[in-house]
């Protein structure tokens, strides 16, 4: 593997794979994603650079701010660090907070620079890694990184972690984001630190639940059970037209349409065999017309040209949905419904082979391989996935930390800072860690090949409408067929 590679080629990654992985990575339509600030919206609605909001996902930001400045503190030290945030104002204005504390831990880091991420920021990043000029250490999902890792552009931090945590640090992190940083087709790198975990979860309405007569959602609620609530909160004018549905989710969504299949005891890639799409399965399949009936025919779940592709996070406070599936931003939630009408959240239904999955996030700092602060970067991660930092930015933003240890006061953390999340249900987050059930999605040794021939189909399907799921049989063929290409 090269870590060198020509200005053409490195920017014709940023172009292609990297751009494409900008616009569809971490959700569409009301989607969240992990990385980007807003929550509740689709990669290719946001940008990085809003605030207030996340990692992520979703729609729970104003529109991006572009002279958004740098925040910088000073340490004692002689070594200087750059770090690049996708996150909100609020995200960086804590983290700045935090560095005091850092410097003390770290004496050799003098200044560090906070940097918000520009609009078109990766495709920024892959320039300025060919340049030499690339931050230190960058905010990152799991979902952009395989392009980074094939070309040597980031440090495999495992012989690091081996050196400095003992195996109780590790067993403070959830297993499964701990696991999902290690990307086995590609020599077991890891390739970060986490940072942030969003979850997808059930949103509903207690309000429109009790006007409809329909009961609250339960752990043990079926995909067959939510359907038939959907149904039942769907609510039409006169003509006919919705004015209500019952259901928002993003099954157009590049990280979101995955785990569908997965529940109903498919996939979409050959486990043991990266370059085999399987979306075309009976299961998967099964899986994909569940989301199609309940939009099309049944007119149940919310079509995303009806609300023009905003996001949930912010459709979601005005009425047009009963029920959204979503990920978890409780101080978002909280500033957009403000106590106007009673909702919680709920651990997404399980699928027909009884299995639970969604979308987890491994929302990290990755360390570039041209840094020549190596030592003091590794400190700055090491400081963003540890007790201290996750706690203050808890304390700032209500987002899920990446530690147990956090994790057991962030419900009262989030209650005490915002009332009116009392009874929205914050536990599902943990319980959900406990279950161990959220987890990134299935790679294709291209993702970048798969994602030009399924985004397509998926717009085709869930979109445009009028398409039959079983077009996904040809596509998953058109996959296969790339992906064994790009591999001779």
């Amino acid at each position: 593997m090269k870590s060198v590679l020509s200005r053409k080629q490195f920017l014709g990654i940023g172009a292609g794979f990297l751009g494409g992985c900008l616009l569809a990575a971490c959700g569409q339509g009301g989607g969240a994603s992990s990385a980007s600030p807003q929550a509740g919206t689709s990669q290719s609605q946001q940008q990085p650079t809003q605030a207030p909001s996340t990692s992520n996902t979703g729609g729970n930001a104003p529109a991006p701010t572009p002279t958004r400045a740098a925040l910088t503190a000073q340490g004692k030290g002689k070594v200087d660090l750059f770090w690049q945030v996708s996150q909100s104002d609020a995200w960086m204005k804590a983290s700045v907070a935090t560095l005091p504390q850092f410097f003390e831990r770290a004496p050799n880091v003098g200044k560090v620079t906070v940097q918000p991420t520009p609009d078109d920021w990766i495709n920024k990043l892959v320039a300025s890694m060919v340049a030499g000029t690339a931050p230190d250490v960058f905010d990152m999902w799991g979902d952009i990184m395989p392009p980074f890792v094939e070309r040597g552009q980031v440090v495999d931090v495992q012989p690091l972690v081996n050196r400095d945590y003992k195996a109780e640090d590790i067993q403070d992190f959830y297993e499964w984001q701990w696991r999902d940083f290690v990307m086995p087709w590609l020599n077991n790198i890891r390739f970060g630190m986490p940072r942030y975990v969003n979850i997808m979860f059930t949103w509903y309405r207690k309000d429109m639940f009790d006007k409809a007569g329909v009961k609250y959602p339960s752990p043990d609620w079926t995909h067959d059970d939510y359907a038939d609530a959907a149904r039942k909160l769907t609510v039409k004018d006169s003509s006919g037209k919705v004015t209500t549905y019952g259901l928002g989710y993003p099954a157009w969504s590049w990280d979101r349409y995955w785990y569908k299949p997965v529940i109903w005891g498919g996939h979409t890639v050959d486990p043991n065999d990266n370059t085999h799409a399987v979306f075309d399965s009976e299961q998967s399949l099964a899986a994909f017309e569940w989301s199609r009936k309940l939009m099309w025919d049944d007119q149940a779940m919310v079509q995303p040209l009806a609300i023009q592709r905003q996001s949930f996070l912010n459709m979601f406070p005005t009425g047009v949905m009963a029920m959204a599936e979503d990920g978890i931003y409780p101080f978002e939630m909280d500033d957009r419904i403000q106590g106007k009408f009673e909702w919680a959240y709920m651990h997404t239904p399980k699928g027909p082979t009884g299995q639970r999955k969604v979308l987890g996030t491994t929302d990290g700092t990755a360390m570039w391989k041209g840094s020549k602060n190596r030592d003091e970067a590794w400190e700055l991660m090491k400081w963003v996935a540890g007790p201290e930092y996750q706690t203050a930015i808890v304390a700032a933003t209500g987002r899920v930390p990446v530690r147990h240890s956090v994790l057991d006061k962030w419900v009262d953390m989030n209650v005490k800072a915002r009332p009116n999340l009392k009874n929205a249900n914050l536990q599902v987050a943990v319980e959900a860690m406990k279950m161990g059930y959220p987890g990134g999605r299935e790679f294709f040794k291209d993702n970048n090949a798969a994602q030009e021939l399924i985004n397509p189909a998926l717009e085709k399907i869930f979109v445009t409408g009028g398409t039959p799921v079983s077009y996904l049989k040809d596509i998953a063929t058109q996959v296969t067929n790339a992906e064994r290409k790009g591999a001779r």
